[in-house]
């Protein structure tokens, strides 16, 4: 234990107005144990020798922070946040802003892009379903990347992916797509491949996998 500090009073009002300075475009400091490099090493593996290295603050959106309930000193919160965004630091900031400290005693997503926790099937229960029931539970390859950028192909363009090919005419559309994350390459009802950028260049797109005909 570095500190101790005491829980000032904290009245419901207050409380909403720490959490509104905290939703909206943000800046974080990536904690220390976190999979992000420093000259090619892992943080976390700088921190379990001790070591604590300088970190520049990130921008993330916080698109949803609500507080649930509160019981004495603890607080439930549910928060709907962009990719990189540490729901630990956030607890640690809050904490910081109310001036008594905070941290994280349980953590449980309940989303992630187009899936849901509500939708989630048991191990058990797919176990005991037959081959037809378990196929009802599966997402087409569509459904299941519904939230990725998607170039739809001609018939022509189609044929040469399927041959493991990137035709020009689909990478200068690929050159105008944001550099960040895959790009679902389509039919009107298939997922033909993904395609993702292999290097600094705009132009150095690449197919990353090819999915066969079924």
């Amino acid at each position: 234990i570095l500190e101790r500090r005491p829980v000032p009073v904290i009245e419901p009002g207050d409380l909403d107005e720490i959490f509104r300075r905290f939703s909206g475009t943000i800046e974080q400091v990536p904690p220390m144990y976190s999979a992000l490099k420093k000259d090619g090493v892992p943080l976390y593996k700088l921190a379990r020798r001790g070591q604590e290295v300088g970190r520049k603050p990130r921008k993330v959106h916080v698109r949803r922070l609500e507080v649930l309930h509160r019981d004495g000193d603890d607080i439930c919160f549910e928060v709907t946040c962009s990719k990189g965004t540490y729901v630990r630091t956030l607890a640690h900031d809050i904490g910081r802003a109310l001036g008594c400290g905070a941290h994280l005693t349980e953590l449980r997503r309940t989303g992630a892009g187009p899936f849901r926790v509500e939708d989630a099937v048991r191990c058990e229960e797919l176990a005991g379903l037959s081959s037809a029931g378990l196929r009802k539970r599966l997402l087409a390859p569509l459904e299941a990347m519904a939230d990725y950028r998607r170039v739809p192909l001609t018939e022509l363009e189609a044929c040469r992916v399927a041959n493991g090919q990137l035709p020009d005419t689909i990478a200068r559309r690929l050159v105008r797509q944001p550099a960040d994350g895959p790009v679902c390459l389509v039919t009107e009802d298939r997922l033909l491949a993904i395609a993702h950028r292999r290097g600094p260049a705009r132009e150095n797109w690449a197919l990353q996998k090819v999915f066969p005909a079924s």
